[in-house]
This record gives C-alpha cells, sequence and structure tokens, in this order.
C-alpha cells in the first residue's frame, strides 16, 4: 500500500490517539479499502481483532436512515472495562446517504459508544452535511508523489522513467489505481483502447459499436478518455487544450443522456462524432 507521507503521517496520529470520528476522504482508486482495513488492524488489540462492523451502500443503492439506526443499535453491546479501543465502526461511501440519514449520522457522531473508532469514509467530502464534517478529524488521501511512483514501479521492473511519468498523470497519482496500471496488463490495455478510438476515424468508431454496446462498457470507455484528456491537459500543450476542452465536454453530455435512459446505441454515436 502506498501512501502520500503527508496522508501516513495524519493516519498514524490518528492511530496514536484515536479521539474522535474520523472522516476519510478517498475512494477505491485512492486504495481507501486498504486504509481502512489497514486502521482497524493497528488500532485493535489482538483480543479483539475481529470487532468491526461495518455499513456500506447494498446494490448501487444510497444508505438509508433505518440502516444507520440499525448500525447504532449493533452499537449498543458492553465491550468491558478498559479506555483502549475495542472496536472499529466503519460507514462506506457515507456521501451516498439521504438527507434524513445524515442526520442520525450525526446523532451518532454527537453521542459517541464508548471504546468505539468511527470511522467514516467518503469519495467526496462536499456531499456530507457541513455539521458532520465540523465535528470529525478529516484526513484527506493525496496523490502519491513522484519519488514514490518511481520506486513503486522500480519495484516492479518499470525503469522507464517517461511512462512512470505518463502513468502518474493518467491515475491522477491514485494510489491503488496507479499499483494496478503498473502490475496489471489490462489496466494499461483500456487506456490504451481508448487512445485508439481517439485516434480512429468516425467511420472506424461506429463500426466498434458492439464492444460498447452496454451501459457499463460506454461508462469505462468515458472514463478511460477523461484520464486521458485531463492528463494531456496537464501536460501543458496549448494547441491541444481546446480539444481536450471539447473532449471532456461531449464526455459529459454521453454520461448525461445515459442517465436520462437515452439508448446505449445513440449515446455511443454521439460520441463518435463529436470527439
Amino acid at each position: 500500500m502506498i501512501l502520500n507521507p503527508i496522508t501516513e503521517r495524519m493516519i498514524q496520529g490518528y492511530i496514536d490517539r484515536p479521539h474522535s470520528s474520523l472522516l476519510l476522504v478517498g475512494d477505491e482508486d485512492d486504495g481507501a479499502s486498504d486504509i481502512l482495513s489497514h486502521l482497524s488492524k493497528m488500532l485493535l488489540s489482538n483480543e479483539n481483532k475481529n470487532n468491526s462492523i461495518i455499513l456500506e451502500p447494498q446494490d448501487n443503492k444510497g444508505i438509508r436512515v433505518e440502516q444507520i439506526r440499525e448500525f447504532k443499535k449493533s452499537l449498543i453491546s458492553t465491550l468491558g472495562r478498559g479506555s483502549g479501543v475495542a472496536r472499529v465502526a466503519i460507514i462506506k461511501n457515507a456521501e451516498s446517504s439521504s438527507h434524513e440519514a445524515q442526520n442520525a449520522l450525526l446523532k451518532l457522531i454527537e453521542e459517541p459508544v464508548d471504546r468505539t473508532a468511527l470511522i467514516i469514509q467518503v469519495a467526496e467530502r462536499s456531499k456530507l452535511l457541513p455539521t458532520i464534517q465540523s465535528r470529525c478529524q478529516t484526513i484527506s488521501v493525496l496523490p502519491i508523489t513522484e519519488v514514490q511512483a518511481e520506486e513503486y514501479a522500480a519495484l516492479h521492473s518499470v525503469h522507464n522513467n517517461k511512462q512512470i511519468e505518463q502513468m502518474l498523470l493518467l491515475t491522477k497519482g491514485k494510489a491503488k489505481l496507479f499499483e494496478n496500471m503498473v502490475t496489471n496488463e489490462d489496466a494499461g490495455k483500456s487506456v490504451g483502447d481508448a487512445k485508439q478510438f481517439l485516434g480512429l476515424p468516425v467511420f472506424e468508431r461506429v463500426a466498434m459499436q458492439k464492444q460498447y454496446d452496454k451501459k457499463d462498457t460506454l461508462l469505462e470507455l468515458c472514463d478511460e478518455l477523461e484520464v486521458i484528456a485531463e492528463a494531456a491537459m496537464h501536460m501543458g500543450n496549448p494547441r491541444s487544450t481546446k480539444r481536450w476542452h471539447k473532449v471532456l465536454k461531449q464526455i459529459r453530455v454521453v454520461r448525461s443522456q445515459l442517465k436520462r435512459n437515452v439508448t446505449v446505441k445513440l449515446a455511443y454515436l454521439r460520441l463518435c462524432v463529436s470527439i
């Protein structure tokens, strides 16, 4: 697990003194699940090592108020005497919670359970109530550094600095995504497919429609195109900036169409002719 040095220091600081509820800002590409596992392991002693409770959205639905209330009830059990953390309670993707559920979560934060560390993970902090944010210690998962990227890549026999720099830009320094790109040929292939798509004339893109005839695969293509466009803009070639702005705009339009249940075929055809 690669951690930005600042993020690592903040995590260690919380492990040493877990006084309040923790708000962890980061997603799966940042390695949020690995960090949560690490926190549980370090906060709990051997006798309590399995004493963790996790609440997360089910079936791509947001967390409901009833789930927060049931989660709170599950924390009522007595943990015995002592002063250290004896239980870790984790809420994943808390930004998916309804407004009512977030109010229930706020009550849980304001009425801490004895010897229980409450860790709330979100991909986007801004989607949480300000009152929740203000009552938690916040740790943001920062992008990994160039030195860390080079060291990790070297462990996997990747020594081309230009290639490493490109991977770091494409992944926006997200640790888990970078690790996968270095070690997983399929991850690199996906970005390669998106690059190929950009280089094809419109009629050849249209001929590839069967590869992207499902909503999930088309959204994956949009994600990969977005990564390439943002990385290209970051590299700062003024002549190409206008083009990449256009690509990003059309990706947003296609995503919006899919949310409105426009057919996948029509959304794909728009993408083919508009970028």
